[in-house]
């Protein structure tokens, strides 16, 4: 095209990425499916824990550490999955509505530990029972406490990010340097996250409160959604990484736990109620009452008798009560 001094007129610049439909990337329904299958796995396997501080009204056996770095590695990979997907963010505003959902599905998937962790976080505050260790009260505070510190970590990090966003822009190398140190966070939270639950439950024992059927669900789960953060939506390592790290540890503590109360536990309970059935001094002469009565002429002790599991018969030899 020609202007009116026969000079070529340039045709206007097509529209950025960032500010048209253009920047949408479809997804393959299998990864729209699966996204979605992963992130109500997720809300699904929370529940048999929230059910079981609930049922039982306590919290006794589950460690609080783990709940909070588990909190804070949720809240960093959700974050770093925001900031390094902030384009597609801004892109939803020239998007259809499903078209925003399908670009947003896979932080989605990284806000729902975010929430249900949060929720496990007030009903072990909710069912703390002081009378249940010897931390008492000093644990109430030390939980209320961790939960201060981790909204101030979501509050701080926050405007952080937003304030990084808003003066460098996204994709800078202030805010790539940002990122770097939410994962540095994330991956040393990830590598220590279930470290303090494996040494309670070797401490006492037990899994207690802890619901082996969340772990059963969510150890194969997180193994699932660093294949869809990694392969499907192709995201950063950042991202899907700690997720494999998490699998290894929630496996050993299944393990653990099937170990104490599938087998140590249940052996040791049958060794007591066969202890339990060896009768005192008293069922013993309630059964024997012809020799009550030798027993109350010595001061009501049975001194000359020993009792014998194959029958009761008197020897003179002491008593098996002495």
């Amino acid at each position: 095209m020609e202007g009116y001094n026969g000079t070529a007129i340039p045709p206007p610049p097509a529209p950025s990425p960032e500010h048209s439909s253009d920047c949408y990337e479809s997804a393959s329904w299998l990864a729209i499916g699966f996204g979605l299958f992963i992130t109500f796995g997720i809300c699904v396997s929370f529940v048999p824990q929230h059910y079981a501080f609930i049922r039982n009204k306590s919290s006794k056996g589950v460690s609080v550490s783990t709940i909070m770095i588990s909190n804070v590695a949720a809240w960093t990979v959700f974050l770093t999955g925001v900031l390094t997907s902030w384009e597609q963010i801004m892109c939803c505003t020239h998007l259809e509505f499903w078209q925003i959902h399908i670009t947003l599905l896979p932080l989605y998937s990284l806000f729902t530990p975010v929430i249900n962790y949060i929720i496990i976080f007030a009903l072990m505050i909710a069912y703390h029972n002081p009378h249940e260790d010897d931390s008492g009260p000093r644990q109430a505070l030390i939980m209320k406490c961790l939960v201060a510190v981790y909204f101030l970590i979501i509050i701080g990090t926050s405007i952080a990010g937003v304030v990084l966003l808003w003066a460098t822009g996204a994709g800078s190398p202030a805010l790539k340097s940002f990122v770097f140190g939410l994962f540095v966070v994330t991956f040393s939270s990830t590598l220590i996250q279930w470290l303090p639950q494996i040494w309670e439950t070797f401490k006492t024992k037990t899994g207690g409160e802890l619901s082996m059927l969340m772990l059963a669900i969510q150890a194969p789960g997180t193994a699932m959604i660093a294949i869809f953060q990694g392969v499907a939506y192709d995201q950063n390592f950042v991202v899907w990484g700690p997720y494999l790290v998490t699998t290894a540890q929630m496996s050993f503590l299944i393990a653990l736990i099937i170990y104490y109360d599938r087998i140590i536990n249940p052996k040791t309970k049958a060794t007591l109620d066969s202890l339990s059935h060896i009768p005192d001094e008293e069922s013993f002469l309630a059964r024997t009452p012809s020799q009550s009565s030798a027993s109350s002429k010595s001061g009501g002790h049975l001194d000359s008798v020993v009792y014998y599991r194959g029958g009761d018969h008197p020897t003179g030899e002491g008593s098996l009560f002495s």
